[in-house]
């Protein structure tokens, strides 16, 4: 099976859990014990704190009065989804493109 591995890893493999989805894809986490300490905190002062708030109006707001807008990728993709489910419902059962149209609406779901 081919295997895309984002980034080497150093330590002792502990686990390993393969998933497939529903499209047919893959996935596999694994969990590696490094044998490091953990890092000590770091002490933050006033002047470089910065605080954030997640809203519904705006995405991000930050201490400093900076806004940033939300984003709208989610209601696309749902009106995709809406729209493929729909041509789902007038597929014959047992076909083929009934097959082909819940891996379409899979694909949705997992950008979504």
């Amino acid at each position: 099976m081919k295997t895309k591995l984002h980034r080497q890893f150093k330590g002792k493999q502990q686990t390993a859990t393969i998933s497939m989805a529903n499209t047919g894809k893959y996935y596999i986490s694994i969990l590696i014990d490094d044998e490091q300490s953990l890092p000590e905190k770091v002490k933050f002062n006033q002047k470089t704190t910065v605080g954030l708030d997640m809203g519904l109006t705006h995405f991000l707001i930050t201490s400093n009065g900076v806004k940033v807008d939300n984003p709208h990728p989610l209601k696309t993709e749902l009106r995709k989804l809406k729209r493929e489910q729909r041509k789902l419902s007038h597929k014959q059962k047992g076909s083929n493109n009934l097959d082909k149209q819940r891996i379409k609406i899979s694909k949705i779901h997992e950008r979504i």
